[in-house]
Parts: C-alpha cells; sequence; structure tokens
C-alpha cells in the first residue's frame, strides 16, 4: 500500500514537472517571436528612413526657404528688377558712364532671367512668387523705382540710381550665397554661382563709378 502511494506521488511530481516546462518553452517561444517582430519593424523603419534620406540627396529639399521654387523665385525677382533699374536709368541718367551701366544692367540681367527660366524647366520647379524672400524683394525694388521715376534728372539723379545700384546688387549678391550655400540642387547651386559672378562684377563696377567718376 505505501509503495502504491509513492509511485502515486512520484507521477503527480513528475507531470507538474512536465507542465511546467511545456509554459517554459511557450513563453520563450513567444519572447522569440516578439523579439523576431521588433526586428522586422526595425528593419523596415531603417529602409524608409534611408528611402527618404535617398529622396532628399536626389530631388533636393523641396520645403522650406531654400527650396528649389523658392530660390529661383528670388533669382526671377533679382533679374527683373535690376533689368527694370537699368531701363530706368537708360532713359534718365545723363552721364555717359552711369548710362552705359545701366546699359550693361539691362543685358546682362535678361541673360540671367532667360537662363533662370531655362532652369526652371530643367529641374521641373515652378518660381514660387509668394516665397518670402522674392515677395520682399519685390516691394523692395517697387519702392526704389518710384523714388527714382519721382526724381528729376542731372547730377544728382545719377548719384542716387548709382547707389541705389550698389545697394541693390549687394542685397541681391549676400542673398544669392547664402541660397549657394544651402541648396540641395546641384544644378540649381551651378546657376547661382554664375549669377552671384555676374552681379558682383556689376557692383564692383557701381562701385567705381560712384568713386571715380561722380565724386565731388
Amino acid at each position: 500500500m505505501r509503495l502504491r502511494t509513492n509511485r502515486i506521488h512520484v507521477s503527480l511530481i513528475a507531470a507538474a514537472l512536465a507542465s511546467a516546462a511545456m509554459g517554459a518553452c511557450k513563453k520563450s517561444s513567444e519572447y522569440a517571436s516578439n523579439d523576431s517582430s521588433a526586428m522586422r519593424t526595425d528593419s523596415a523603419a531603417g529602409r524608409t528612413d534611408t528611402s527618404a534620406s535617398a529622396v532628399r540627396m536626389d530631388s533636393g529639399t523641396t520645403t522650406g526657404k531654400y527650396a528649389d521654387a523658392s530660390v529661383l523665385a528670388y533669382m526671377v525677382q533679382a533679374n527683373d528688377g535690376e533689368i527694370t533699374l537699368g531701363k530706368l536709368g537708360e532713359r534718365m541718367a545723363t552721364n555717359a558712364q552711369v548710362k552705359a551701366f545701366a546699359r550693361m544692367l539691362v543685358t546682362d540681367h535678361q541673360k540671367l532671367l532667360s537662363s533662370t527660366k531655362q532652369l526652371s524647366t530643367q529641374v521641373a520647379a515652378t518660381p514660387d512668387a509668394g516665397a518670402g524672400d522674392a515677395s520682399d524683394l519685390r516691394g523692395h525694388d517697387s519702392d526704389e523705382i518710384k523714388d527714382l521715376s519721382g526724381k528729376t534728372k542731372g547730377a544728382d539723379w545719377d548719384k542716387d540710381f548709382i547707389n541705389q545700384a550698389i545697394d541693390g546688387h549687394q542685397k541681391i549678391l549676400s542673398q544669392l550665397q547664402d541660397d549657394g550655400q544651402n541648396s540641395a540642387n546641384a544644378s540649381v547651386r551651378s546657376s547661382i554661382e554664375k549669377a552671384t559672378a555676374i552681379v558682383q562684377q556689376h557692383l564692383t563696377k557701381a562701385q567705381d563709378i560712384k568713386s571715380n567718376v561722380l565724386k565731388d
């Protein structure tokens, strides 16, 4: 009788151990499944991040201050403003060198404007005329042209014109340099580099006229 009881106890203990072992295996399997799922999620996230990064590298900045549409809009407005200023100078300037400088502004900025429009088509980006920098420049140009248009021809007008050309080209040069450093599009950066060189030439010429031609 005592032997039978011992056998029953042994059987119960064995059953309990087996049940515990099965439970441990099940939990281990669940943990492994969860870990695997987490690894797959992390991997997917990694692929998504890499893909997004590739899009930014290939296409350039798509939003914000340095987006292609914003930078191109500023370049268009800068050229439009200098063309308008140059045509006014051709009509109003009395000093021969000031008049020649005004004519150069028209010629050079018309070429730059044409190149900018071609670039816009090339990179498939429509200039955003409402972008902050372009909009601010448009307002500034309008005020300056209105001011010069209301003044009388003569030596003082020529000085005001050259001063405006210097101020305008300094502002444009600074903005182009900033855009050139931050634009993510290689084609846009190349165009900015060419425009910057011409704007610098105009600035240097205007400063020379002010110092050596229109000096008191």
